[in-house]
């Protein structure tokens, strides 16, 4: 099979063609195990596409694909039958993809007698059952059930024949129901193959969390290349493959085509949950472009938008990544509140700055100050309100407007004094004096001031979680905040502080590959020791998703002189 061997040699379009040409065969051999439940067939079928993309390198012959596919097929829906109690199977469903309503009277009959089909199918004996449903609800021709099952045509032509034969002892009008069947389909999203484009970004995610230099970084290549064979049609995105492409390109830097991924979801019909988030993501990614008249436009729209929609229909989106829609009446982990929302809409930290560079930087405050002058200050929107009076922060700051920003701060200083317990108010300070870090740019004494209070803050703060019982939510709340302060006191030229706080973080496994060049960056600048700038650099590289990172690194001061050097652009795509 020509599409196995250009499988197995790493191409992942032949891959793709090959779940398209199985997974009917795949979901409806599972249905035949599981009985009539879809969406666990659907799950096993993905898990074992997911397990031969994987494993497919030890797939020794070609030509036995199906039947080793089938397999998999198998190991996943027993692990499923194991893995839940048995439950009555839900024949009222068939009647969906056996028959096309005509009128409430006729879709009753049918009802009847698809349920009548179904339990007749699923009581015959095993290899009958199996190739009756490939044959009816695949539609699958006799020689491809041959192949998938790994048996000969005759025996699936014979087995065929005993099971029409057993099935009229019960059911005369069988004949009519062969004529009115019609094949199970995929949807025309084609959910199996989005989830093992889904599938691809989890593995590359999960290996990066456990070893982020050993992460397989041809992974990313080749669901990159999955999703463009997926949007080279016009047919409507489905949610999965919305969720991964963005994940996918965020990852890997794209961020136009991810704005552009995303507009094209907001073409066909979306729920307002939905909707929101789409928008939203696309304006992150364009945050994150030169398209700047485009970014304010787009979170112009939003906001109008939103203030008409919200009150009536306000988005129930997981508070984390991907933002899945909340179908379920508990609200305990939506993204925002609803009275914060307008919030959330706001909450993109690069988007201020195309504000300011479009001459619109004045509109945007304006907006500030209504939104939050008409959101009540509550303990559990507090984070919200920060990372809105950080965002206004940003854009003072840009714009000199000191007395302004002062008002700002004395706010953010003020959310610690909402707090009793003892290492959220070492949260909440240590942010404020983080941003009044980037306020003293260019004002070395009270750099240096706002540093000694950091390097202060941070070691209680350390204190304070080494000696009591702490939460993983508390303990990546500091590193963040110690991420933050080092990366200000690197650009700022605060080595002193900077350097432990980075050395720390990389040591500790839990640095960046921005933290690794923010310290080769310290290290250059004070020493000029080559052979250790570029060591770091090399490991950040070996940390980053993107294929390059010298493209952010030589914009910084400290690279400028050496931004063409071979060694250094060598040293920012090194992969070991």
């Amino acid at each position: 099979m020509p599409l196995v061997e250009r499988a197995r040699a790493g191409d992942p379009f032949a891959f793709d063609q090959l779940v398209r040409r199985f997974q009917d065969k795949a979901v409806g051999y599972a249905l035949t195990l599981l009985g009539d439940d879809r969406a666990s067939a659907e799950d096993a079928a993905q898990e074992a596409f997911l397990e031969a993309y994987r494993c497919l390198p030890t797939l020794q012959i070609a030509a036995a694909f199906p039947g080793w596919v089938r397999r998999l097929v198998f190991k996943h829906c027993d692990r499923t039958r194991r893995g839940k109690p048995e439950t009555a199977v839900s024949l009222e469903s068939v009647q969906h993809r056996l028959y096309d309503a005509v009128n409430l009277e006729t879709d009753l009959i049918r009802r009847q007698e698809a349920r009548r089909v179904r339990e007749a199918i699923h009581s015959l004996p095993c290899g009958e059952r199996e190739v009756t449903a490939l044959f009816y609800l695949s539609g699958c021709p006799a020689r491809e059930i041959a192949a998938f099952l790994e048996i000969s045509e005759v025996t699936v032509r014979t087995r065929l024949h005993r099971a029409r034969l057993r099935l009229r002892k019960d059911l005369v009008k069988m004949e009519i129901v062969e004529m009115k069947t019609q094949p199970v389909q995929i949807a025309p999203e084609n959910p199996v193959a989005a989830r093992v484009l889904g599938g691809i970004v989890a593995e590359y995610l999960r290996q990066r969390k456990d070893d982020p230099e050993a992460a397989d970084r041809s992974l990313l290549a080749q669901a990159r290349r999955q999703l463009e064979d997926r949007l080279s049609d016009s047919t409507p995105l489905d949610p999965e493959t919305a969720r991964s492409g963005d994940s996918l390109l965020s990852l890997v830097g794209e961020n136009g085509v991810r704005a552009d991924l995303m507009r094209r979801y907001q073409t066909q019909p979306l729920s307002v949950s939905e909707e929101a988030w789409a928008r939203y993501s696309q304006i992150n990614a364009l945050s994150g472009t030169d398209r700047w008249e485009e970014t304010v436009a787009e979170q112009d729209s939003m906001y109008l938008w939103a203030a008409a929609a919200f009150p009536q229909m306000p988005p129930r989106l997981s508070r984390e990544q991907p933002f899945l829609p909340i179908e379920t009446a508990d609200s305990a982990t939506e993204i925002y509140p609803q009275n914060t929302l307008l919030l959330w809409v706001h909450d993109i930290p690069d988007a201020p700055d195309h504000w300011v560079n479009v001459g619109r930087a004045d509109e945007w405050l304006r907006r500030f100050d209504e939104i939050l002058g008409g959101t009540p200050a509550t303990h559990e929107n507090r984070q919200q309100r920060y990372y809105f009076l950080r965002t206004a922060l940003r854009i003072l700051f840009r714009l000199g407007r000191a007395e302004e920003a002062e008002k700002l701060l004395v706010r953010v200083e003020a959310l610690a004094d909402e707090e009793t317990d003892p290492l959220a108010v070492f949260h909440w300070r240590g942010h404020a004096i983080y941003l009044r870090m980037i306020q003293a740019k260019g004002d070395a004494e009270a750099l240096r001031q706002v540093g000694n209070r950091a390097a202060v803050l941070l070691s209680l703060y350390e204190q304070a979680l080494k000696s009591g019982e702490t939460s993983p939510e508390t303990t990546t709340r500091f590193f963040i905040l110690r991420d933050n302060i080092a990366s200000v006191a690197a650009d700022h030229g605060l080595y002193t502080l900077a350097v432990p706080l980075l050395t720390s973080l990389i040591v500790s496994g839990n640095g960046s590959p921005w933290n690794c060049v923010r310290l080769a960056q310290c290290v250059w600048t004070t020493t000029h020791n080559r052979a250790d700038t570029l060591r770091l650099i090399r490991q950040g590289a070996l940390r980053i998703d993107r294929e390059n990172l010298w493209d952010w690194a030589k914009a910084l001061p400290a690279f400028a002189a050496v931004a063409e050097d071979p060694e250094f652009i060598a040293a920012a795509s090194y992969r070991g």
